[in-house]
């Protein structure tokens, strides 16, 4: 349990959710104890960000905050910490923080397109997820980055060429281990 805490918590809390059915009581509070922490850490960045909100901000200190938001929003389902009903909620939330900070500014930069686009993937919105993903790459994205985005989209699609050619261009930019093995694959 201990050597989780240095695991990302993308990988760590699906395995931390099921030792909470584990037959030690200490496994358990242990478990729920970590998980309990990494939502408590982002709930009160979320808070913290919206009292901001509320207080008067320059334009450019208002769509940080809005950006803040909806990707905090997205890192408590990406870290696995909402599901359900809480999960759907929190994809709102980051949505509407998303197009809040889209409609105060119109030149967009790599970073918000590409929560942008795996916020879409996330709801389903296939061709304006893949839209977005290639547009934040246009704007400077690591292809290292977007790629195993658009092949996940391209995967649910039944596009098997193009989950291909997508692993087939990571695998010339010598990605990480992790990522390598399903490269391989491919």
């Amino acid at each position: 349990l201990l050597t989780l805490q240095a695991v990302p918590s993308r990988v760590a809390n699906p395995i931390l959710e099921e030792l909470l059915g584990d037959d030690a009581d200490d496994v358990r509070l242990i478990a729920f104890g970590m998980l309990d922490a990494e939502e408590k850490k982002l709930s009160v960045h979320i808070h913290r960000e919206q009292k901001s909100l509320e207080s008067p901000l320059s334009s450019r200190a208002r769509y940080d905050c809005l950006r803040h938001l909806a990707e905090l929003h997205w890192e408590l389902i990406y870290a696995g910490l909402a599901h359900g009903g809480l999960k759907t909620h929190n994809l709102n939330q980051a949505w509407k923080y998303l197009e809040m900070a889209f409609a105060m500014d119109e030149q967009h930069e790599c970073g918000i397109l590409f929560l942008k686009g795996r916020i879409l993937l996330a709801q389903g919105k296939m061709e304006q997820a893949r839209e977005a993903l290639h547009q934040s790459m246009q704007l400077g994205q690591s292809p290292g980055s977007a790629l195993p985005y658009l092949a996940d989209l391209a995967f649910q699609q039944r596009e098997f060429a193009a989950v291909h050619a997508n692993m087939q261009t990571l695998a010339q930019l010598h990605v990480a281990s992790r990522t390598s093995a399903i490269v391989d694959l491919w």
